[in-house]
């Protein structure tokens, strides 16, 4: 029959869908418009300083890259090269240097700390009073204020003379005492130097008038 009346047919929404999942679409009834509203990438940082994280756009999911260590190498053969998995940061860490005396009083005996060999340079005949006349050098040294081998120095009997220079691995000059009693605290222009290992150059007379002259190597400990 015929009604002679207004027919209002409900149209169905279209799908809003922009297949975008950086977004959530919706349908506005009012605008009868779709509504694509951007979603806030989530942070994608997962605490690993050997990732590069990133949320990926097309997928969104975050990605973590790992990154390649860099290398430690510090050309040093003084020290062992790692890497830090946990601070991602390269650590050195000092070889203590090996016992170079060989027991002839003949040769001069030191660690050439940029070769990391012994070398023993031919010196004059054993003198005399070399039991009487003994320096004694220690090879290690920790100026960390526990009282306890706080300084470096030389001792021995019979010492008249002293000149004593430590030298960097760089062969820069840290410290020089002129008297048998002058030790040197660790520091450089009153800074702390680094752990690591130095060389020392001593030379000096006995009271009976000899001379004396002995290089080697000093490590620098915590």
């Amino acid at each position: 029959a015929v009604t002679c009346s207004c027919v209002n047919t409900p149209i169905p929404p279209p799908s809003c869908d922009d297949n975008d999942c950086t977004t959530s679409d919706s349908y506005d009834a009012v605008t009868c418009s779709c509504v694509n509203t951007p979603i806030p990438p989530p942070s994608c940082d997962d605490n690993d300083c050997n990732t590069v994280d990133v949320f990926n756009m097309l997928s969104c999911q975050c990605e973590h890259n790992p990154i390649a260590p860099g290398t430690c190498e510090d050309s040093d053969c003084n020290t062992v090269d790692t890497y830090n998995t946990q601070t991602c940061l390269c650590e050195h860490t000092p070889i203590p240097p090996p016992d170079c005396d060989d027991n002839d009083c003949n040769t001069s005996d030191f660690y050439n700390i940029q070769t990391c060999e012994c070398e023993h340079e031919i010196m004059p005949d054993c003198p005399p009073d070399a039991i009487n006349n003994k320096v004694l050098v220690p090879n290690a040294f920790s100026p960390n204020d526990d009282g306890v081998n706080d300084v470096f120095g030389v001792s021995g009997n019979e010492i008249a003379t002293l000149r004593l220079s430590i030298f960097n691995r760089f062969g820069q000059l840290v410290f020089e005492g002129n008297k048998p009693s002058d030790t040197w605290d660790g520091t450089f222009k009153a800074t702390l130097c680094e752990i690591g290992v130095y060389v020392y150059l001593a030379e000096g007379t006995f009271t009976n008038g000899e001379t004396f002259m002995l290089r080697g190597n000093i490590t620098l400990l915590k």
